[in-house]
């Protein structure tokens, strides 16, 4: 499947911030990782090495799992796996694993095989701690959910240095740890998917992830795994709010191939995690579906 594009519709908007507040970006996994601190009694230099160990830690998934690294578990499965099954990390098997199911919860719609070759064919040796496929032309791109466990591994090594204030940022791909101060959530904004200016409204996160998939005006760039063309009914943006960073990366590509309503009835199955679907209509008027969680709750500013 090729990548939906994860828009930089969600931006932080973090004013306000009390105690000591740390910021460092970093270019990997494609795009600008922010990650951001909030402590008000570590020392500036204990802060700074704590950030330093999670922007290691994202290098190392980027190592592990980009298909564009030669050497990587996913370069040497799309080279070798169809002629013999190859030996990768328990951690790449784990990450496929949860890719699987979310391509059975999606009917198919979020899938990580490339050229419409399915899922499906995707063998695990588990035990032999190996994978391989089932056609020859097959290959494997975890773009769809490599940025969002990127940055829930980041978050752990952050709880792991005693950091429990922060927010981390890949490029839409967001988790927003503890407070930002004493008495307020980190909070994000929503981007009006055509007017860059324009905030529709304005989400909170604690200890909560979301991210956002969209066209950003490129819909021919989107692909339905299913049929190998673009889907039929696309919104212009899907935000999904949930536990981890990954599910709401793999979840916001998932709603955007199903298209608004099949979206949305895929969400309100799911225990904590909500979504906001967001279409353009022909008189280019928003039609914006929220789900179950969301209705009455979250007011989109007028434009």
């Amino acid at each position: 499947m090729k990548k939906i594009f994860s828009l930089f519709l969600v931006l932080a908007l973090l004013s306000g911030c009390s105690g000591s507040t740390v910021k460092r970006t970093q270019s990997l996994l494609g795009t600008t990782v922010e990650i951001t601190v909030v402590d008000r009694d570590k020392p500036r230099r204990a802060i700074d090495r704590s950030i330093e160990k999670a922007f290691r830690e994202i290098e190392r998934i980027e190592q592990l799992l980009s298909r564009f690294r030669p050497g990587s578990d996913i370069s040497r499965i799309n080279v070798d796996a169809y002629l013999e099954p190859q030996k990768v990390a328990l951690e790449t098997i784990a990450l496929i694993e949860k890719a699987i199911r979310f391509s059975q919860l999606s009917e198919g719609a979020f899938d990580i095989t490339l050229e419409r070759a399915g899922y499906r064919n995707i063998k695990i040796l588990k035990q032999k701690q190996r994978v391989s496929f089932a056609k020859r032309e097959m290959k494997l791109d975890l773009g769809g959910i490599a940025k969002g466990y990127a940055v829930d591994r980041a978050i752990e090594v952050l709880k792991q240095e005693g950091i429990k204030c922060a927010l981390v940022n890949a490029g839409g791909d967001i988790y927003g740890l503890g407070l930002k101060d004493r008495e307020n959530s980190w909070q994000v904004g929503l981007q009006h998917p055509r007017k860059k200016d324009v905030i529709l409204t304005v989400l909170e996160l604690e200890d909560r992830a979301c991210a956002t998939s969209g066209d950003y005006e490129c819909p021919d760039h989107i692909i339905n795994p299913k049929t190998g063309y673009p889907p039929q009914d696309t919104p212009a943006s899907v935000t999904v709010l949930a536990k981890d960073c990954l599910s709401a990366d793999a979840l916001a590509t998932s709603v955007f191939v199903l298209g608004p309503t099949k979206g949305i009835n895929l969400i309100n199955q799911l225990e904590d995690t909500e979504a906001i679907v967001i279409s353009i209509k022909e008189d280019a008027r928003l039609d914006v579906l929220f789900s179950r969680g969301l209705k009455g709750k979250v007011k989109l500013n007028s434009e």
